[in-house]
């Protein structure tokens, strides 16, 4: 019991964190984001075991009482500079800790469980404070993705092992705005939705791995997050709609992962993940792209010490247009093409695209290893430009209003963890 309250008073201060694939972060210990975030055919803790595939549960290195204990912290910054037409303005933002811990046991050669609670991805922006609060919304959004699951592998024989990790996610959202010339000061709203990764790791040959995940689809209703009728046309503009709920679904995911030694202390990896952003409700509203991401990582070891170096990309799901005019839908509300855009740009922009990563790991004892990573995602830049209608009270419309919305995203981190083994 005292574990589980742990475990959620850890998801409690995890407060947000930043997006790197999307709205999801490359890897979770240092070991798999040194690594440029693979870990599906192999990796060297449990925590990316439970996030990666949780076949790999088993395969880990436990201590005479088959228990392992993992804590991972990582400092991360995302830095949003929006441009929407006076000039471009940096987010208020500061760097983010975001917080990992694992417990798992080896009950037998066999059979392994675990429980992990672990922030996964998630973004910030916030625009509450610029001098251009008119012309940027003065949006402020934090949105945090936390996972609790508890996992369970099965090693068929030698060269077979299998893995289900079912998961509860815990995602808090908060959206503030000036569109009505006020700044809200709304609070944040957690809600929890269920959802399950099952893996496969295969061993075909000496020195070859292969593995295989799919995580399913998890989704959850966030209350008094947005009147989205200040987002629509004039005529609906001053509706006394209320905040809307706001339904968002984490995407379903495959990954694929190969893995060869190339010597007993070499050891390369590459995966690919296909991530279903375009069926996942709120972000399909949001128009974000399906996304294919290929990770290449590799470790070398020397004694007690590894180095590990990496390499992610997958192209933003965030595409740049032009043209954009008229309305489309957004959570059951027809809302301005410009608006999207908006939300889009300024709100949640998701969209690095490469991640640069080296890191390390040293064995302080037997028992106790140390693990360190740096993640760097150079700058990215889309842009939206189109028309919309604009409206002044009392009774003033002005069709045809050109916009021309510009943001830029560079992202790091710094992330070091530990691992006990008793």
């Amino acid at each position: 019991m005292k574990i589980l309250i742990s475990l959620f008073l850890l998801g409690a201060i995890a407060q947000s964190a930043m997006a790197a694939n999307g709205s999801l972060l490359t890897g979770i210990s240092p070991n798999s984001t040194a690594q440029g975030g693979t870990g599906v055919s192999g990796t060297g803790n449990t925590l990316d075991a439970m996030y990666k595939n949780p076949a790999l549960l088993g395969s880990q290195k436990y201590g005479p009482s088959k228990v392992t204990v993992e804590l991972m912290g990582n400092l991360y910054k995302q830095g949003p500079n929006a441009n929407a037409g006076p000039g471009a303005f940096d987010t208020n933002t500061g760097v983010k800790p975001l917080p990992s811990l694992a417990l798992a046991y080896q009950i037998n050669p066999t059979w392994a469980i675990g429980l992990g609670a672990f922030t996964y991805g998630g973004g910030v922006a916030d625009y509450s404070n610029q001098a251009a609060a008119a012309q940027l919304g003065g949006i402020q959004t934090e949105h945090g993705l936390i996972k609790f699951q508890p996992t369970v592998s099965y090693n068929v024989n030698e060269w077979l092992k299998v893995g289900v990790g079912p998961f509860l996610n815990y995602n808090t959202l908060v959206t503030n705005e000036a569109f009505t010339g006020t700044q809200t000061t709304r609070k944040a709203d957690g809600q929890f939705g269920a959802g399950v990764i099952a893996g496969i790791a295969v061993k075909p040959a000496k020195g070859l791995d292969l593995g295989v995940t799919y995580t399913s689809k998890s989704g959850m209703t966030f209350s008094n997050m947005i009147n989205l009728s200040l987002l629509g046309l004039p005529t609906t503009a001053n509706a006394a709609a209320g905040l809307n709920s706001i339904r968002l679904e984490q995407p379903t995911e495959l990954a694929l992962g190969l893995g060869y030694e190339l010597t007993s202390n070499w050891r390369l990896a590459v995966d690919g993940r296909y991530i279903a952003w375009a069926g996942a409700r709120g972000y399909s509203d949001l128009g974000w792209n399906d996304q294919y991401v290929v990770a290449l990582g590799t470790e070398y070891k020397m004694d007690k010490l590894a180095l590990r170096a990496g390499f992610n990309y997958g192209a933003s799901p965030i595409a740049s247009m032009s043209g954009s005019t008229g309305t489309v839908p957004f959570e059951s509300y027809d809302i301005q093409r410009s608006s999207l855009d908006r939300l889009n740009l300024i709100a949640f922009p998701g969209m690095a695209e490469s991640h640069l990563s080296l890191g390390a790991g040293y064995a302080v004892t037997e028992a106790f290893d140390l693990d360190l990573s740096v993640m760097y995602a150079p700058a990215v830049t889309k842009t939206r430009s189109g028309t919309f209608v604009a409206f002044t009270p009392p009774s003033t419309v002005t069709p045809g209003v050109a916009y021309n919305y510009s943001t830029t995203v560079v992202q790091w981190s710094v992330a070091l963890g530990g691992a006990y083994r008793f």
